[in-house]
């Protein structure tokens, strides 16, 4: 259960955020699209280890957040799912949702109002 706090500020706060430092965006997801909506992102380095605990590589994500209400496939609120695509609707860039290393592809955020979901790049604008 959210707490008031969490609830009180995905009323008021999280919006103006979104809308301030947020790109527009579809989900493409089992064949169907989402409406646009806002998510913000971040860039983030992320160290992926071999099963036998050495260090493989460093892999650069962009890490989205999304609200969990603007998730909407056919009238339906949806989880995301890796291999679902995310497309930033000003550049055409296409992000696919991907587990990195042992992180799970998506999670739950911000007292279960939001996603957060990271991605790899497939295509430039």
């Amino acid at each position: 259960m959210p707490s008031q706090f969490d609830q009180a500020f995905e009323l008021s706060a999280a919006p103006q955020l979104d809308d301030w430092f947020g790109v527009s965006v579809t989900l493409k997801q089992g064949g169907l699209t989402t409406e646009a909506f806002t998510a913000t992102w971040q860039a983030k380095d992320h160290a992926v280890r071999g099963r036998d605990g050495s260090l493989l590589t460093t892999v650069r994500t962009r890490d989205y957040v999304l609200q969990a209400s603007d998730l909407v496939l056919q009238g339906k609120t949806v989880d995301p799912r890796p291999g679902a695509v995310l497309t930033e609707v000003a550049s055409g860039e296409r992000f696919q949702i991907v587990a990195i290393g042992e992180m799970p592809a998506v999670d739950k955020y911000g007292g279960n109002y939001r996603w957060l979901v990271h991605t790899n790049r497939i295509a430039s604008g």
